[in-house]
């Protein structure tokens, strides 16, 4: 997964979670009735639009994210230019719901926040406007924490090994032999068996 997300491309995902998630509440009512943008009893597939070109816009960024190769040109349009079609599109169906009649919901106006949040980032990435990224959290990587949250401990490297001393070349006589520990003082331990030595003479 892609942990880096460019800033127009994240004010589109926000805006198009926005829009397709609220599409599901009703943001319409007509007496008792309150119709959501998948209700087939007032405006029919005109209110479902918004929405599905929202769900595109998440699925779309989505794959970006995870290094899909999506397609680099679809009927002359580059992904920049989709998204911007897709963003101002839903846009422009929230914006044409206004003037019609009906008691519009919290729910409406926040679906026309999403889009316009998914047409803004869109006009961003055409403009190269907020092309700088943001990290993203995950679980692998440099730095990294384990998978509950902990940074992960420290670990301090081995010593290199000891390198042997390169042999003496032709002609070179070998080098002497380290230095032994002389003996300790006093008397040598006596082995089993061994006579005891006499006293010394006074």
């Amino acid at each position: 997964m892609n942990g880096k997300i460019t800033v127009a491309n994240l004010v589109m995902a926000i805006g198009a979670l926005v829009t397709f998630l609220f599409s599901f509440f009703g943001f319409f009512k007509f007496g008792n009735d309150s119709l959501s943008a998948w209700s087939t009893d007032a405006f029919a597939f005109v209110t479902t639009i918004p929405a599905i070109l929202a769900l595109a816009t998440i699925v779309w960024i989505g794959l970006e994210l995870f290094g899909v190769k999506v397609p680099q040109d679809v009927l002359t349009f580059n992904p920049d230019q989709m998204k911007a079609t897709w963003g101002i599109a839903a846009t422009g169906v929230m914006l044409a719901f206004v003037t019609t009649d009906g008691d519009k919901s919290a729910f409406f106006w926040l679906q026309m926040l999403g889009s316009i949040a998914m047409a803004v980032g869109a006009v961003m990435a055409l403009l190269g406007k907020g092309t700088d990224t943001i990290d993203l959290p995950t679980k692998t990587g440099a730095g990294a924490g384990t998978e509950t949250g902990q940074p992960a401990p420290y670990q301090q490297a081995p010593p290199p090994p000891q390198q042997a001393p390169p042999p003496p070349s032709y002609g070179q006589p070998a080098p002497p032999p380290p230095p032994q520990a002389p003996p300790a003082q006093g008397t040598p331990p006596q082995s089993p068996g061994s006579p005891t030595p006499p006293p010394p003479v006074g």
